[in-house]
């Protein structure tokens, strides 16, 4: 099991995903040149993902 912030727990596959999830975020970061482009990118590559206010927080983390 993994400790996590979460309410649930996890095991390894959640832990995997989770890496190859932040290696994609990485990429795209990379790839991009301002919050609204990386936000945009991210939402096409994740067209399920509903974090907007996370979304929002780590493109003022990467674009500050």
């Amino acid at each position: 099991l993994i400790l996590t912030s979460h309410y649930t727990v996890e095991n390894l596959e959640d832990a995997r995903a989770k890496i190859q999830y932040l290696k994609v975020m990485k990429n795209i970061a990379l790839k991009n040149v301002n919050p609204a482009a990386f936000k945009s990118a991210m939402k096409q590559e994740f067209t399920n993902y509903s974090g907007e206010k996370y979304l929002d927080m780590t493109a003022g983390m990467f674009y500050k």
